[in-house]
């Protein structure tokens, strides 16, 4: 009987041991996938979370771009119909107001930059760098 307890003690404090040391793995196991993801999301700059503020002038920043894009090739239009005119008064008035409706675009959209960075800087708090 002593015998059979001494044998169940020994085989309860091993496997109590075994469990002991697998919990602390799964512990350092769970915290090192943890930490994975956390480097992973750092570099691929989804680590920290942007302010509202910062997406609507990234956002904005887009939008000027494709304006600015846009006002770009109004210009080689406006430029292109104004040259191969050749004289025709018709023409030439549709390649002028091509080119002063565009220049009236690029001074809206000049406007909206400086709001932009305006409201950009009020809303943040910093200087908000449009470029």
């Amino acid at each position: 009987m002593k015998k059979k307890l001494t044998i169940f003690l020994l085989l309860l404090s091993f496997l109590g041991v075994f469990f002991l040391f697998d919990t602390t793995q799964s512990v350092d196991l769970k915290n090192q996938v943890v930490e994975q993801i956390k480097e992973g999301a750092d570099t691929a700059g989804l680590g920290n979370p942007t302010s509202p503020q910062i997406i609507i002038v990234e956002v904005l920043k887009i939008a000027l771009g494709v304006v600015g894009s846009i006002f770009l090739a109004l210009v080689v239009y406006g430029g292109f119909v104004y040259v191969n005119s050749r004289g025709d008064e018709e023409q030439v008035k549709k390649a002028q107001k091509i080119i002063v409706g565009s220049i009236i675009g690029l001074t809206i959209i000049l406007l909206s930059y400086s709001v932009t960075l305006f409201v950009g800087t009020q809303a943040t708090g910093q200087k908000v760098n449009i470029q």
